[in-house]
C-alpha cells in the first residue's frame, strides 16, 4: 500500500505534471546547436525508433546524429529483455560502445 501511494504521489507531483504535459518538440524545434540522440532499441519506456523519428522530424539534418543500439535497454545496458526489473541485475553501468560514439561525437564538436 505505500509502494502504492509513493507511486500515486510521484505521478502527480508538480515535476510529473510539467513532465506529462510538455511537447518536447516545442523545445527541439528552437535548437540551434548539435544534438546526439540515442536510443536501446530494447528500451521498454521510451520506443527507440519512435523516439528518433519524432526528433528527426523537428531537428535540422545538420544538427543531428543518431544511432539505436540493437542490444541496449533505456540505461544503455546490454539486455536480455529490457525491462526495469533487469536493471539492478545488469553489472554494465554503460555500453563501452555508448561511452565511445559520446566522447568521439564530443571530439567532433
Amino acid at each position: 500500500a505505500a509502494r502504492i501511494e509513493k507511486e500515486v504521489d510521484d505521478l502527480t507531483s508538480p515535476w510529473a505534471q510539467f513532465f506529462i504535459q510538455s511537447n518536447v518538440q516545442d523545445y527541439l524545434k528552437q535548437m540551434r546547436i548539435p544534438v546526439l540522440a540515442l536510443n536501446g532499441a530494447k528500451d521498454v519506456q521510451v520506443p527507440a525508433q519512435q523516439n528518433i523519428d519524432g526528433i528527426k522530424n523537428v531537428i535540422d539534418e545538420k544538427w543531428l546524429t543518431f544511432k539505436i543500439y540493437p542490444e541496449l535497454n533505456h540505461l544503455f545496458q546490454p539486455a536480455i529483455t529490457g525491462l526495469p526489473m533487469e536493471y539492478s541485475k545488469i553489472e554494465t553501468t554503460i555500453s563501452p560502445e555508448v561511452a565511445s560514439d559520446i566522447s568521439d561525437w564530443l571530439t567532433k564538436l
